[in-house]
């Protein structure tokens, strides 16, 4: 597969170019204070070819500096990485990295504290308090320290300030704003306005300054939270035994980023101090920037904040090399959800040509379209979905494989389909034009990845990363065209690829699980006044002026050329003046609420053969040409989706027709689809998640009439006929169509391509109108779901009004004054100042047609224990609004920048526009979003929170362990509770 797994890093493969490194012209730089006499020359490394045209630099003190300019959007993604993560945790100390990660948005000396002075004497008693608690083994002691430890920290809350880093994020417009902590590397992002970088960089640089770990205990069972949702989370529970089989003397495996509960329990602060004054230092980082900028500026700009920095040694890791694996490892866990396999084979560091040989084994395998996993098992429906990747860590890679079973499957009868498919690379078995049309994917690949900003910074913080000259990284698919048949063949047989790997069966249970917990500590919620704000933030917000962005909407009329192809089949027509990339789509009024087999009418038609070719074979043709096609069904429109070359189009759309109107029926491939689908919902009700936002969602909307009760039973699926099937995917084009085209092609062109088509032969013009009655939630019902979980999932529901778009400004504003980040209202008061949940969220959803009531959703995820302070909370934000006249500013200044730097761009014109016109929208709603802000009042927000929130009551549902002491009887105070199981939500 293109993506790189589990690590969430984004990786593109870059055209064939050679090196050139190449010296722009030198700036001089005078230093400013820091140096008034002493000039510095930036001249940039660039590679030529580069597609992102990155320039890299070197501060004196060693900070590295990535440059990429993409003008698409007035806006930066912002990125500083740190070449420190889990592995380097010290090994008493587990987690230490990710705990820092946390702990650096909670303010500086001078950010988030109105008196450090006085402050940093009770933080000076808590760190000490920790020092004794970690250790200390008697339990009274430990009890009796811990008071300590939360009495001093409720006095020295008065000083803090909440939230401040968020907040100021909020005043620069910022999006995104987050970070992550992975085996090698911590990294801090936000999305910024073009125009505030320089603003950005003043906050960024005093995160770094000089940090203080405040409000530490209550963060500290964020943490604990996050621990739990990880043993929840049994495929992360089969990686981390996998891990730990790969690597018996490298960090990868003696140890995880989350760290040990006994090390979770037993902080240091001390160590944390130490582990950033060791790793956070310039000539261990790096700047990742990707937008719209003046490279040359920002630069001076970078090195005005960062330039002052201190740099430091740092100690490499040191690791020993690892034994060979000499035999299949095979290691079994049970779990309460979906079983699955997942197995690797070990490889090198990156960079080395043995990771380029075995990127292009796992494209052989599994491309999507052509590999062999996808034509000899996912096609042929031998599983439910098997799935290959390489993942990329600094010190070692390894080949991942794995997939889920399909009914009646043993996971060593999968583990052998797949260790098949890699015996017949070994023998050669697969199409000499396969390995070239690989190439030919990944360039396509390049071509839509280096449209996102998020992809460009995600690929040189991998180079930066794993220590990879960014050169090397620009070659990447020069070095894999060099890559022939046969030495793939001579490295799948060498000693990488034998019977050395390591699988971890997760099978499932019915069995309670007895697992260890992070234990619900006393934490006496903080009373931080709201008031406190520190000078800092203050001069950043009154300084805090640069030039604005002016807003640019988009006009359809202008952008979308709007024709008729046949009566009341209209061609919306958006010209692509960016690549040779094409979209065009078919949107059909009928939907699943029409027809409730449509679905898997649709599913089964894109496993068929027809009249010329077999499945396997439509793979290969679609692959060659680069051709994608899906067929989307929604509950009243089913989509048809084309993409691909503009050089291919007119081949593209044959072979689509093709397809639509000459597959063959099969009830061998329905009949699989039947196994499929079954064990696909047996998943479905074993998976918390899906139960949470799919099957109690439903029933707490709808009752007993829903969409999910009217599917098929299991009985009716497997009662199934191929011919009713198909005929069922045939009915689609018997509607008329509205039709959207993306691409570079001309209006009369694509025109000609698709007026004698088959697709556009209906006479239909629409479905007729098919909706569920939903219940009105006039009173609180609280819903409960048995699950083996160490945490609750809560969700809360409110149906509210009709749309309303005179109201969506006012909607808008109230979810980022409300809910919306980490400077929020439930944020604050459910996390930061009670420690209540790791996860927790409340949003007013604006309806996606007109037709639709709005709802509001607020959702919690918390351990088991806290469900009922948590859900008490969660009542008293939703009932009491707080006025805070500096939030809402900073609110109203928020979603003004963010839609005066927003462009809509490509084909998003046309998806907007659909999604506009079912609003009844002629012009963009982010218009007149923008132009009421203005005129809108925190008195404003009140009546809408009155209105919408406040006076309402509210639908609870829950999936949660039960054996909880209390928990069902606790619920009741809150309103009638209903026990339910899988069978009272779903029709099977």
């Amino acid at each position: 597969m293109r993506y790189i797994f589990p690590c969430i890093v984004i990786t593109l493969l870059f055209a064939c170019v050679t090196e050139n490194i190449d010296v722009q012209n030198p700036i001089r730089v005078e230093k400013g204070e820091r140096n008034p006499v002493k000039y510095r020359v930036f001249s940039p490394k660039v590679v030529e070819g580069d597609p992102l045209k990155v320039r890299e630099y070197a501060l004196e003190n060693g900070l590295k500096v990535f440059l990429t300019v993409n003008k698409e959007n007035p806006r930066i993604q912002t990125q500083v990485c740190v070449r420190a993560g889990g592995k380097n945790d010290p090994s008493n100390a587990t987690g230490l990295a990710h705990y820092l990660e946390h702990l650096l948005f909670k303010g500086t000396s001078r950010l988030g504290t109105i008196d450090y002075e006085k402050e940093k004497i009770e933080l000076e008693k808590i760190k000490q308090l920790y020092e004794q608690y970690r250790s200390t083994i008697d339990d009274f002691k430990r009890d009796s320290i811990y008071n300590r430890i939360d009495s001093i920290s409720a006095v020295a809350s008065k000083f803090a300030c909440l939230s401040e880093f968020d907040q100021a994020h909020t005043v620069l417009g910022a999006t995104g704003t987050n970070a992550y902590t992975s085996n090698d590397n911590t990294a801090y992002i936000t999305n910024i306005p073009s125009n505030q970088l320089e603003n950005w960089l003043k906050l960024e640089s005093e995160r770094y300054r000089d940090p203080v770990i405040r409000l530490f205990h209550t963060e500290l069972e964020a943490v604990y939270e996050e621990k739990n949702i990880s043993q929840d989370n049994h495929w992360r529970q089969q990686y981390y035994l996998l891990l730990s089989e790969l690597f018996k003397k490298h960090n990868y495996g003696l140890q995880t980023t989350i760290g040990t509960i006994d090390h979770l329990k037993n902080p240091s602060i001390i160590e944390i101090e130490k582990f950033f004054k060791h790793y956070y230092v310039p000539n261990n980082m790096a700047i990742i920037l990707s937008g719209d900028f003046n490279p040359d500026s920002a630069i001076l700009q970078i090195d005005k904040y960062f330039g002052a920095f201190k740099p430091s040694p740092v100690n490499e890791y040191i690791f020993e090399a690892e034994e060979p694996i000499n035999g299949p490892v095979e290691r079994t866990i049970k779990a309460p959800d979906a079983s699955s396999l997942l197995m690797a084979f070990r490889l090198p560091k990156p960079g080395t040509r043995d990771v380029y040989l075995a990127t292009m084994v796992d494209m052989i395998l599994n491309n999507s379209k052509a590999g062999l996993m996808d034509l000899n098992i996912n096609q042929k429906q031998k599983a439910i979905g098997v799935y290959s990747g390489i993942t990329v860590n600094s010190d070692y890679s390894y080949h991942i494989l794995g997939g889920s079973p399909t009914k009646g499957q043993k996971l060593q009868e999968l583990r052998d389909l797949i260790l098949e498919q890699l015996e017949s690379i070994k023998k050669g078995d697969f199409p000499d034009w396969l390995m070239p049309a690989i190439i030919n994917d990944f360039k396509l690949s390049e071509l839509k990845g280096l449209k996102s900003n998020r992809n460009r910074v995600a690929v040189i913080n991998e180079a930066f990363v794993r220590g990879l000259e960014w050169k090397d990284k620009v070659n990447e698919i020069q070095t894999l065209s060099s890559i022939s048949k046969q030495e793939v063949i001579d490295f799948v047989n060498g000693p990488l690829y034998g019977d050395n790997y390591v699988a971890v069966y997760k099978e499932k249970t019915d069995e309670k699980l007895e697992r260890q917990k992070v234990p619900k500590p006393k934490i006496t919620p903080l009373d931080i006044p709201k008031t406190n704000q520190s000078k800092f933030l203050k001069e950043f917000i009154s300084n805090n002026n640069p030039k604005p962005i002016e807003p640019i909407f988009i006009d359809y009329k202008k952008e979308i050329n709007i024709t008729e192809i046949k009566q009341d089949i209209k061609l919306h027509y958006c010209k692509n003046d960016n690549d040779e990339l094409f979209s065009l789509t078919f949107i059909f009024p009928f939907g699943s609420y029409h027809n409730p087999k449509l679905s898997l009418a649709v599913q089964q038609a894109q496993l068929l053969g027809t009249s010329n070719y077999s499945s396997e074979e439509l793979s290969q043709e679609m692959y060659k040409i680069g051709m994608s096609y899906s067929i989307s069904v929604g509950q009243k429109e089913t989509s048809v989706n084309l993409s691909g070359l503009t050089s291919q189009l007119d081949t593209s759309f044959q072979l689509l027709n093709h397809i639509l109107f000459n597959t063959k029926a099969n009830q061998n491939v329905t009949n699989g689809l039947i196994q499929k689908t079954l064990q696909v919902r047996e998943n479905a009700v074993s998976n918390p998640k899906s139960i949470l936002w799919t099957g109690l969602q439903n029933y707490a909307v709808y009752g007993n009439k829903s969409p999910i009760k009217d599917q098929l039973s299991n009985k009716q699926l497997q009662d199934l006929n191929s011919e009713d099937l198909l005929s069922d995917f045939t009915k689609i084009f018997t509607f008329k169509p509205q039709i959207l085209f993306y691409g570079e092609s001309s209006v009369d062109s694509v025109r000609s391509i698709i007026a004698k088509s088959k697709i556009i032969g209906g006479d239909i013009l629409e479905s007729p109108e098919m909706d569920y009655e939903r219940k009105s939630m006039e009173q609180t019902e609280i819903y409960v779901l048995d699950y083996d979980l160490k945490k609750s999932e809560i969700l809360f529901l409110n149906k509210g009004t009709p749309f309303n778009n005179n109201e969506l400004a006012a909607n808008s504003l109230f979810n980022e004054y409300y809910g919306g980040g980490m400077s929020s209202v439930v944020f604050q008061e459910i996390r930061e100042k009670k420690a209540l949940a790791y996860q927790a969220f409340v949003v007013h959803t604006a309806a996606t047609d007109t037709t639709k009531p709005q709802y509001t959703y607020a959702y919690l995820g918390c351990q088991t224990d806290k469900t009922i302070e948590a859900i008490e909370s969660m009542l008293e934000v939703l009932k009491n609004l707080p006025r805070d006249t500096v939030k809402f500013s900073q609110s109203i200044s928020s979603i003004k920048q963010q839609l005066a730097s927003s462009r809509t761009t490509r084909a998003s014109k046309l998806s907007s526009f659909w999604a506009n016109q079912k609003l009844g929208f002629t012009a963009s709603k982010n218009e007149q979003i923008y132009d009421i802000l203005d005129n809108l009042t925190l008195e404003d927000i009140v009546r809408f929170h009155n209105d919408n929130i406040a006076q309402n009551q509210y639908s609870i549902v829950i999936v949660a362990d039960l054996r909880e002491p209390g928990l069902l009887s606790d619920l009741e105070q809150f309103g009638q509770v209903k026990v339910l199981t899988v069978q009272d939500l779903y029709p099977y």
